[in-house]
């Protein structure tokens, strides 16, 4: 038995929350991941029997129009074995910075997410740059280790907390 894998991509996190609960109402689905893109898209993944999801797909695609935007959604029937890794949770972004010894001071490190905490319209490398003093190196490599534990989400240039 191939369980078929289905997606719905939303601009807005409660457009996506509305699609899953839609979709796990609506059908015998299973979430099986969501992850946040930026700029403010959210996918959600789902699998379950091929008339489930598409059951499923139609009545989240309608709920998520409801309530934000929907962006597109797709059903995949009796998917191949490599596509089991869009299933787990621990897929990092790959960037070319590589890992810093000095992000191990953490007092600085405890400031950068500090100052991250309490910019409640967001805050640019630059910004964080110019209060502590630190390079531009350092303080990015946090917000990709950040950014990886879902703890800080960048929109434009500006890097907010979201956890």
């Amino acid at each position: 038995m191939h369980l078929t894998l289905a997606f719905i991509e939303t601009k807005g996190f409660v457009g996506a929350v509305e699609a899953a609960d839609a979709m796990t109402k609506t059908a015998s689905v299973k979430i099986i991941n969501y992850k946040k893109i930026g700029d403010g898209f959210v996918t959600v993944l789902i699998e379950g029997e091929l008339s489930d999801c598409q059951a499923a797909i139609e009545s989240g695609s309608a709920a998520a129009s409801r309530v934000g935007e929907l962006i597109s959604s797709g059903i995949i029937p009796r998917p191949l074995e490599d596509l089991s890794l869009f299933k787990s949770p621990g897929i990092k972004r790959k960037t070319g910075i590589k890992p810093n010894p000095k992000l191990n001071k953490e007092k600085n490190t405890t400031d950068i997410i500090t100052l991250i905490k309490k910019a409640g319209d967001g805050i640019t490398v630059e910004e964080l740059q110019e209060i502590t003093k630190e390079s531009k190196e350092v303080i990015r490599q946090l917000l990709k280790k950040l950014m990886d534990e879902d703890k800080v989400e960048k929109i434009h240039r500006k890097h907010y907390w979201i956890t």
